[in-house]
Parts: structure tokens; sequence; C-alpha cells
């Protein structure tokens, strides 16, 4: 194993993109379907109230005027419609969740999930003193595979990295998918060592079962430092592994900006 010390270079965060969902980003459908299912209901609610509201101003004004009650029966099934695909989307989203517990299946979160659940470990990690590490991964020369293969090898072999990586974390810790070739995994009560084991193992398994290679960059979480700042430095980290070249490299910062690049 290479390795060697530098200072840290500094620079600005890139800002990155959501990217398309995944199969196993069960928050997001999640979401998803929820948001569905209210609106639905909100429609539902509102066309029986209007209809509800029309009979009774029909009843008042029009007693033997039944035609006029074409339109409320109209309105009432349009109501009965939206109530039956707020109950099929209800269940549809309970099929799904059931079905991803029962498989076991890992979440990989979207970048606004993902962020809101690193506020909540960064503040655990603050109140007691726990280590957190945050790493981010690229998968090496994705680009011209895409070049020589073609989109869909690229997306192919991206999906399987995302599926390796949710089946070597562990359950405390979280994983996101943050860009097309961008992943983040938040290692809860671990740090830096043990997360550099951790990106050794990834690499072993990833070498074995999908013959690809891997730049990193991680960094532990500094008591009482801000959300940014600890984003920063882990994605400086990376690109300065990026900037070693693409042999499975990682870069480490440490205590005072003190980092350490490594080669497997």
């Amino acid at each position: 194993m290479i390795e060697k010390k530098q200072g840290l270079q500094k620079g600005g965060v890139n800002p990155v993109t959501q990217a398309e969902q995944s199969a196993t980003q069960w928050l997001t459908v999640r979401n998803r379907f929820q948001i569905q299912e209210s609106r639905f209901f909100f429609l539902a609610t509102t066309v029986n109230f209007i209809a509800f509201s029309s009979i009774l101003y029909l009843l008042y004004i029009a007693p033997h005027q039944n035609v006029y009650f074409f339109g409320f029966a109209a309105l009432l099934g349009l109501g009965l419609i939206f109530s039956v695909v707020s109950g099929a989307i209800r269940y549809k989203r309970s099929v799904l969740e059931s079905k991803l517990n029962f498989e076991g299946v890992r979440p990989i979160y979207d970048r606004t999930a993902f962020f809101q659940l690193l506020k909540q470990e960064q503040k655990r990690a603050g109140r007691y003193h726990f280590p957190l590490t945050l790493c981010y991964l690229e998968i090496d020369e994705l680009a011209s595979v895409e070049e020589l293969q073609g989109k869909k090898v690229a997306a192919q072999l991206n999906g399987k990295f995302a599926d390796l990586l949710a089946s070597v974390i562990r359950t405390s810790d979280y994983l996101c998918h943050l860009e097309e070739n961008g992943f983040a995994v938040l290692l809860c009560h671990t740090d830096v060592k043990n997360a550099e084991n951790f990106l050794l193992r990834l690499h072993l398994q990833s070498q074995e079962r999908l013959e690809l290679s891997f730049s990193s960059g991680l960094t532990s979480y500094r008591s009482g430092e801000g959300l940014n700042d600890f984003l920063k430095r882990s994605r400086e980290a990376l690109k300065q592994a990026q900037k070693e070249g693409d042999q499975k490299i990682i870069c480490a910062i440490g205590k005072d900006d003190y980092q350490v690049i490594k080669s497997f």
C-alpha cells in the first residue's frame, strides 16, 4: 500500500443534481405515493363537499326540479372515482413497502432525503460525541464506458455498483445516489480508520463481482462545525483522490485538514 501526505487544497463544492430514482430508493417512492394519495384525497373531499352543498342548495330553492340532481350525481360519481383511486394508491404503497421489507432491500436515498438524515446524524454525533464519517465515491472511467459501450451499459454498471454498496453497508449506515456517477455513504459510529477498512472491503467486492475500480474521499465530522463544511471537506477529498489517478485511490482528511492518500 502506497501512502503520501499533503496539505489540503481549497476549493468550492460543485452543486449536485438529483439523480434518476432507482428501484431500491424506497423512501422517494413512498413519498411520491403519499403525495399522489394526498392529492386525490383532497380532490375527493373537495368534490364531495361541493356536491353536498349543492344538493342542500337545490333542495332549498327548487325541491321539485329533479333535473338538477343529475349534476349532483355526476359530482358524487367523480368524488367516488377519486376516492377509489386514492384507496388503490394507498394499497399499492402498502404492498410495495411490505415487499421491500420482506426482501430486505436496503434503501438508497435521494439527495434531499439523505441530507435530512445527515443533519439528524450530525446533531447526534455532536451531542453524544459519536464518530461520524462521510464517504464520497465515484466509479473510475465510467465516462469511457459510456462512450465505448453506450449509455445503457454505463447505467447498468452504475446500478450494479449501487446494489453492491447497498449490500455491504451496515443497517446503521446510509447510502445516497447523489448524481449520475456519484454516491455518498454515511458511516455512523465510525472513525476514519474503520471507514478505510470499509472501503477496502468494498474494493475487494467490486473487483471480484464487478471488475471495476472507484475513487473515494472521506472525512469525519468535527464537533461544532457546520454541515456545509463537513460536505465540502468530503467532496474535496474525492477531488484530491481523483487527481492521483484512476487506480482505486482513497483520500482521507483527518484533523487540521491533514490528508492521507492511499492506493489499494
